[in-house]
């Protein structure tokens, strides 16, 4: 197969010239190095720079241009370009725009298969590394085949009157998916897809513990599917923690077998109902950026066979993941892990919780410092890309029990530090450790507008 088409190109030329109204159009395909013979890249760019100097387009006028630009004889001579106008056609432009975009495409698409080849070849490179590479260049491809304009806000006129109608009809409710803390969505309001949700917390606070309880009130209670990156604990620990809090046993005896026969029964019904929901799982210990996306994306395509769509990713945690290619340092490999799990939120229309550890500069602040947005680690880029981030803090972490008061004890603040066009404040809870369960407090702090 030939990827070129003369005839094609000379025609949507020759169209241009005879109807600069068509220019607006085509531009939107087709750019001076979609065009296979250079002559006919020399011409399209001297039509453009024409049409945009004199909003007029002629044979004529074309010619004159590109003899003073001393390119007549390079884009073909005077009789060629006079007979290439004659080609126009009035009828099936589109026809023969898509022709050339679509075989530019295809030239575009061998030599990138080419680079990847010999990127393939390379010794040096880590399979990680090179898939990444190649997962981009491709990427790059398929992204021209997309175009989008840029619209007037009377295209999304329909959208956000429906938008608004909902938040007034649903006024002060959860309209996103709810987290399954009443707390926390007065101050969210649910989470909504292309978000990106972090939830930070110091070791052992209870951050995977919360994130748990999410995906629980998820799979269960809104009925979506929900995909949970386990990196750092292993799928069979992550399920009996999910079985304990929905059976209400303390998670201890799920590890040593010391459960009554009551509690072996709502072990087994809770096992039988984690089941029959959506929830998927992948504790693979090492998770690259790449990785990520083509799991995501192969887990949407199949949901949408059976007309279903990922209602929650969590990944925990977000530091643990790899970039997959070689980077100047961890910040910046961070940066663009923090930056894919975004693009990724957008794409699949989801939102998704990321965990992530604290810098250990929060130390120097005291024995139990308020968490604060500087305090993430690698702060800058994720902080950037957040919608949300909250921070797990609990009053009596590292205290020996006898020092907190019976009625403190498993308090929690859950800290909405930042907050995309929206409110900001603290949900009260308080964390049942024994079943690796948060619920919520009767407490709550005012929100402020952030």
């Amino acid at each position: 197969m030939q990827l070129f088409d003369e005839e094609s190109e000379r025609v949507v030329l020759g169209t241009l010239m005879q109807n600069p109204a068509t220019i607006t159009e085509v531009t939107r395909d087709l750019q001076p190095s979609s065009f296979y013979f250079e002559k006919h890249s020399i011409l399209y760019n001297a039509i453009l720079q024409e049409y945009e100097q004199t909003s007029s387009v002629d044979p004529i006028a074309i010619i004159a241009r590109l003899k003073t630009e001393n390119n007549l004889e390079k884009a073909g001579n005077r009789s060629y370009i006079i007979e290439t106008s004659s080609m126009a056609t009035t009828l099936s432009l589109s026809t023969f725009q898509r022709r050339v975009r679509d075989l530019s495409l295809r030239r575009e698409l061998m030599a990138t298969l080419k680079d990847i080849q010999g990127l393939t070849l390379e010794s040096g490179l880590e399979i990680e590394e090179l898939l990444g590479k190649a997962d981009a260049k491709m990427f790059q491809v398929a992204n021209r085949t997309f175009t989008q304009d840029v619209q007037h806000i009377r295209t999304i006129e329909g959208e956000i009157a429906e938008h608004l109608k909902q938040l007034f009809n649903n006024r002060g409710e959860t309209i996103g998916l709810s987290s399954g803390f009443t707390n926390l969505d007065h101050f969210t309001h649910g989470f909504n897809g292309g978000q990106l949700i972090i939830l930070a917390a110091r070791p052992s606070v209870g951050k995977t513990a919360l994130a748990l309880n999410m995906a629980l009130h998820a799979v269960y209670r809104t009925k979506v599917p929900v995909v949970f990156f386990s990196l750092e604990m292993p799928r069979l620990e992550l399920v009996k923690r999910l079985i304990a809090t929905h059976a209400h046993v303390e998670g201890n005896k799920l590890q040593n077998g010391m459960f009554t026969k009551p509690e072996a029964e709502k072990i087994s019904n809770a096992l039988k109902e984690l089941l029959k929901t959506d929830l998927y799982i992948d504790d693979s210990a090492s998770l690259s950026s790449w990785d990520f996306k083509q799991r995501t994306r192969k887990l949407a395509r199949d949901l949408s066979t059976s007309s279903k769509k990922i209602g929650l990713i969590v990944v925990d945690y977000l530091q643990l993941m790899s970039e997959g290619t070689k980077v100047e340092s961890r910040q910046l490999e961070v940066a663009s892990i923090s930056r894919s799990l975004k693009l990724v939120a957008k794409e699949l229309d989801v939102p998704i919780i990321a965990l992530s550890q604290m810098n250990r500069s929060i130390e120097q602040r005291g024995k139990n410092p308020y968490p604060q947005l500087s305090d993430l680690r690698e702060s800058g880029a994720i902080e950037q890309d957040a919608d949300m981030v909250m921070f797990l803090h609990r009053e009596d972490f590292g205290k020996p029990e006898a020092e907190v008061p019976e009625n403190k004890r498993g308090l929690a603040e859950l800290i909405l530090a930042k907050h995309r066009g929206g409110s900001t404040g603290s949900a009260s809870l308080v964390f049942q450790k024994k079943f690796f369960q948060f619920v919520d407090h009767d407490y709550e702090k005012p929100g402020q507008e952030g």
